[in-house]
């Protein structure tokens, strides 16, 4: 889907950029894999994952779940680190994840954008941290992304 109206998130891009350039002109930051054609931007407040041009053209837009107030989403700048088609759920006393049709892992420990078998929480506050998308969504993009493409939310 093609986004027209997208300059908030357009703007919000361009001051995550000039924030980074200064942080790794510092050394505060490492650089991110500049080779990626794509970036995710991940707009927490409004539920919202872009997916983003390496000019900061939008090229999609996608509704997501993100986490409750006691397990919050991170911000920050991160990155890909893996993509799993048909990653195996797992289930304990405290936590019972199904992980959707894509798990795509971040360099954030523990934090991925992954599909859901409960749709419902799409647009939501319920996750444990992690990006929830529809399965659709998220088969749709990891054919977009790899190994490395930086991903920022705020």
């Amino acid at each position: 889907m093609i986004v027209s109206d997208s300059s908030t998130a357009i703007r919000k891009i361009i001051e995550i950029n000039q924030e980074n350039q200064v942080l790794r002109e510092t050394g505060l930051v490492v650089t991110m894999n500049t080779s990626s054609k794509y970036k995710i931007v991940i707009d927490r407040h409004n539920h919202l994952l872009y997916l983003t041009d390496h000019t900061n053209t939008v090229l999609s837009r996608y509704p997501v779940g993100i986490g409750r107030e006691s397990s919050p989403t991170p911000t920050g700048v991160f990155r890909v680190v893996n993509i799993v088609t048909n990653p195996r759920s797992f289930r304990s006393e405290v936590l019972d994840a199904v992980f959707g049709s894509v798990w795509i892992g971040l360099s954030e420990p523990h934090y991925g954008i992954h599909g859901t078998d409960k749709p419902e929480s799409i647009g939501t506050n319920l996750t444990d941290g992690c990006i929830r998308m529809s399965n659709d969504d998220v088969n749709q993009l990891s054919r977009f992304i790899k190994i490395g493409t930086p991903v920022y939310i705020y």
